[in-house]
């Protein structure tokens, strides 16, 4: 969801690049960002409907129509809810932009079977989202690093998972903000941390009681 520039020829992306001038990101653009024009024309990339034929794990496909998917799957979808009923059936949708519109007709689509689809993003955004509802209320944003004293980074790495707050991290820091970071490795971030704490796989919850004590 961040904004970017895109440079296309010939109806082909050749660069896409961060907006300078926009105020969260600073110009800032993630590797997935940078990435734009492998995703876009990789020549593995699906682009239709392909149907295994053979043993599964064998690798072969066959090209089918839209209208060969759809009927296929919605077959395959009325004769599990027929049989083993509604729940039988799951729809796991992963985190892609624009929570409204697509996330919506996914609803519509499992409602008209009577079940509720869940959400494929168990590593990523939701486990988030809900840890901090039920401890603040709300999604706390980090965005406030004019004026903190203390930045702690426990197992993220932003020049991975958000790059547009690395140059805000290094500017609270050069003004005198205190880094630390809290990981099993030391690099990136870690590597220019005041203070590194290398915690050993399973132990995260120990030093988070120890802290609160």
């Amino acid at each position: 969801m961040c904004p970017i520039l895109i440079d296309v020829k010939d109806n082909t992306i050749i660069r896409t690049y961060g907006v300078s001038n926009e105020p969260r990101t600073g110009g800032a653009l993630c590797a997935k960002g940078q990435a734009g024009p492998q995703i876009a024309h990789d020549p593995r990339r699906l682009l239709y409907p392909m149907r295994r034929i053979g043993e599964r794990g064998e690798g072969h496909f066959e090209r089918i129509s839209w209208e060969e998917a759809i009927k296929e799957l919605a077959e395959k979808i009325q004769a599990a809810s027929d049989t083993y009923g509604p729940t039988s059936v799951a729809f796991f949708r992963g985190q892609a932009c624009g929570w409204g519109f697509s996330y919506g007709m996914l609803q519509r689509l499992c409602h008209c079977i009577k079940m509720e689809p869940g959400c494929g993003a168990s590593e990523c955004f939701v486990p988030r989202a809900v840890a901090e509802a039920i401890t603040y209320g709300g999604m706390a944003h980090p965005y406030g690093y004019d004026a903190t004293e203390l930045m702690i980074f426990w197992g993220k790495q932003p020049s991975f998972s958000y790059a547009p707050s690395l140059r805000k991290i290094y500017d609270a820091r050069d003004r005198g903000a205190k880094l630390i970071c809290i990981d099993p490795l030391q690099f990136h971030l870690a590597a220019n941390a005041d203070q590194f704490i290398r915690v050993e796989p399973a132990t995260d919850l120990a030093l988070a009681l120890a802290m609160i004590h």
